[in-house]
């Protein structure tokens, strides 16, 4: 089974954690997001044979009407192990990111310098929102806009006392 849920941009913070977590088969990651498909996807018939399979991420970003975002992504499937032998379970969860942004940190103690550009064109982002969050707490830790050139220096994590893992986001428009 194959469940699409778009991520807004508030909960990718949440998403983040559920997308690192191991669920149990009957466990919902998805229940705080909103699923947009939920489908069968019938993997292969032959066991222990690889196979790529393309997934179309459009129905999740399709009610936006913009080509960017973050899908949670969360496939489960089952496989008998023979005749009165039990079924394995396997269970695989994702996020995807649809972006043309591009992010670069440098990072002390004191400074997080950030820089944002297309990825398409490689041009700096001009006043796109930057935010360096601690990931646990997701406690902001800085905030501002991008300058003519993609650039913005914001508060270090030991100005604030916070301990790593941190997240940075950029937003300019539909697009994180």
């Amino acid at each position: 089974d194959l469940k699409l849920a778009y991520v807004p941009p508030e909960k990718i913070l949440n998403a983040l954690d559920l997308a690192s977590g191991d669920f149990a088969w009957d466990d919902e990651p998805t229940r705080s997001l909103q699923v947009m498909e939920e489908r069968p996807l019938k993997l292969t018939d032959k066991p222990n044979v690889i196979r790529r399979l393309s997934i179309d991420l459009n129905p999740a970003l399709a009610s936006r009407n913009v080509p960017y975002g973050v899908v949670f992504v969360d496939l489960k499937s089952r496989r008998s192990r023979g005749l009165l032998k039990g079924w394995d379970t396997f269970r695989q969860t994702a996020m995807v990111q649809i972006t043309d942004l591009g992010l670069t940190a440098a990072q002390s103690q004191d400074e997080l310098y950030v820089m944002a550009t297309r990825l398409s064109s490689g041009e700096p982002l001009q006043r796109a929102e930057v935010t360096f969050r601690e990931r646990a707490t997701h406690k902001v830790l800085g905030h501002g806009y991008t300058d003519e050139q993609g650039l913005v220096k914001l508060p270090g994590p030991g100005r604030e006392g916070a301990a790593g893992p941190y997240v940075v986001t950029v937003e300019k428009g539909s697009d994180l």
